[in-house]
């Protein structure tokens, strides 16, 4: 699998930042793409960093995901947000890979429906480009 160069990666999340994340902890935090701000039910990405070794791995799961979910819009992105959630019910589930030319990145892991606690604590458009947007979630989650 692909990674992100160290200086991508650290446009997204530094080294220090990513250690203040595992220790600030992500507990119940998901991303999810939705078409509009209101939250109705679904997927999203489980936005835990303990299963990466690094910052360079983070960045590149949570990089992938963005990336996934705006190639998976095929009109009207301009409608579409990606909703940082809170209080979730995650779940590990499948990861997806993403391919940029010879690149392949895999994603954060899918977690299947949220449950009924979930609720939006943030929103950004997903026109975007994926870096911004990547490291828009994790000035959200260092909050």
């Amino acid at each position: 699998m692909s990674k992100l160069d160290k200086q991508e990666a650290n446009r997204i999340i530094t080294e220090e930042e990513f250690l203040r994340l595992k220790e600030h902890g992500t507990e119940g935090k998901a991303l999810r793409c939705n078409e509009g701000q209101v939250y109705h039910g679904g997927d999203g990405y489980n936005l835990d960093p303990d299963d990466y070794a690094n910052n360079v791995d983070y960045a590149t799961a949570l990089y992938a995901s963005v990336c996934f979910s705006q190639d998976t819009i095929h009109t009207g992105l301009d409608r579409y947000n990606f909703l940082l959630m809170g209080n979730c019910a995650l779940g590990h589930g499948e990861t997806y890979d993403y391919r940029q030319g010879d690149l392949v990145y895999t994603t954060l892991p899918k977690c299947h429906g949220l449950g009924g606690d979930a609720q939006v604590s943030a929103s950004i458009g997903a026109g975007g480009s994926a870096i911004a947007i990547a490291r828009w979630v994790v000035l959200q989650l260092l909050l």
